[in-house]
């Protein structure tokens, strides 16, 4: 009598702890179901939305305006961009840099106010907005506009060479250099380019060809149709008779 008591003390209270663990995995599901539920819910509410004058509605992650078109970065249709004309609304959830005609640029959250902007209780007209920007583009922006003399440089380096044996022999090996730092301001291209041959002239093997070429270029916008360019070149030709020449020169052009 007293091992069946027991046991059934045993089966009554592993129904109990099965009824528990019953219960808590329905109370932790119905949780974790309420907190996907709300974060569905509110994720268009804390992204980016732009109203259309048709009445459409863009959310995304506004990224820039610039000239006559806004950019946003939307979860289905990726990267769109929208004639700035056609934005009646705008809003963002995370502070952007607004930049106004005069060149004065204010910071904040952005919303819309019949034909005006918003922005840090600020009030512009929609006409008078330049260029918007978020963090991660006005970092960029920055770093095109005050980059130090070591950043945004980009080039090659080629190396051919090229050996032709049989009834004729030749040999030649050309080197190529070419470096370009642009910003938003200036381009300065620095190159270099070396080309040595030789071949089989009549029964001996003889050099048929060795220059040397490089220099730089450096452009700057003086205006907005207008710009600056200057270069220097240095040159040498051995089979020219040419040791050393360099050429320079500068001059002003306009669009």
């Amino acid at each position: 009598m007293i091992w069946i008591r027991f046991r059934r003390r045993f089966q009554g209270q592993a129904g109990v702890a099965q009824n528990t663990r019953k219960q808590v995995v329905k109370v932790v599901g119905n949780a974790v179901y309420r907190i996907v539920l709300a974060a569905a819910l509110s994720a268009p509410l804390i992204a980016d939305q732009l109203i259309l004058d048709n009445g459409d509605r863009v959310t995304g992650t506004v990224t820039k305006k610039d000239r006559d078109s806004v950019a946003i970065v939307t979860e289905l249709m990726g990267a769109v961009t929208i004639k700035w004309i056609h934005v009646k609304s705008i809003e963002t959830t995370a502070p952007v840099t607004v930049v106004l005609e005069g060149g004065r640029t204010v910071q904040g959250n952005v919303s819309t106010s019949d034909d005006q902007l918003r922005v840090n209780e600020q009030a512009v007209a929609k006409t008078e907005v330049a260029s918007v920007r978020n963090a991660a583009e006005e970092a960029k922006y920055q770093r095109m506009l005050h980059p130090p003399i070591y950043d945004l440089w980009s080039g090659y380096y080629d190396f051919g060479i090229a050996n032709v044996s049989g009834n004729s022999r030749s040999l030649s090996i050309t080197n190529s250099f070419n470096a370009v730092r642009a910003t938003s301001n200036d381009k300065l291209s620095v190159y270099f380019n070396q080309i040595y041959a030789k071949g089989l002239v009549g029964r001996t093997v003889g050099e048929t060809a060795r220059s040397l070429r490089g220099g730089w270029m450096y452009n700057h916008n003086v205006g907005k149709r207008a710009f600056l360019t200057a270069f220097n070149d240095y040159d040498r030709d051995r089979f020219q008779g040419l040791d050393f020449a360099a050429y320079s020169g500068a001059a002003v052009d306009s669009i």
